[in-house]
């Protein structure tokens, strides 16, 4: 399905995967590697709202960033929703989207230590 291929895809390129169908199948630490970069979440269930779905994962993962494939939160949907820390992305994703954020989380994640290549260059 989806999920498969989307963690194939970025399997791919260098990101472990953990997927699953929900939140709570999800272990809330990782074994090694400095932790998860960040949740990828595609809130695509027909018996709960995508901004409920994103409200649980930001409560179950508070401290990481959440990239939510989404079809478009309404403003309402917004409003109840914490969404500090979530980015959304809509659908249709186009994959080098979702490459190109989770690039730039991880160069901010290496950057978060102030050492840039350039400050080993001599």
């Amino acid at each position: 399905g989806v999920r498969d291929s989307l963690a194939a895809l970025l399997q791919a390129h260098g990101y472990g995967v953990l997927a699953a169908g929900r939140a709570e199948d999800l272990p809330l630490s990782s074994t090694g590697g400095g932790g998860p970069l960040c949740v990828v979440l595609d809130p695509d269930r027909e018996d709960v709202p995508e901004a409920a779905v994103i409200t649980e994962t930001k409560q179950r993962f508070p401290d990481l960033p959440v990239i939510a494939i989404t079809h478009g939160l309404s403003p309402a949907e917004r409003e109840g929703a914490p969404l500090r820390g979530v980015e959304q992305l809509r659908k249709p994703l186009k994959p080098e989207r979702l490459l190109s954020r989770l690039a730039a989380l991880r160069k901010a994640r290496a950057g978060g230590f102030g050492i840039s290549p350039k400050d080993h260059s001599g």
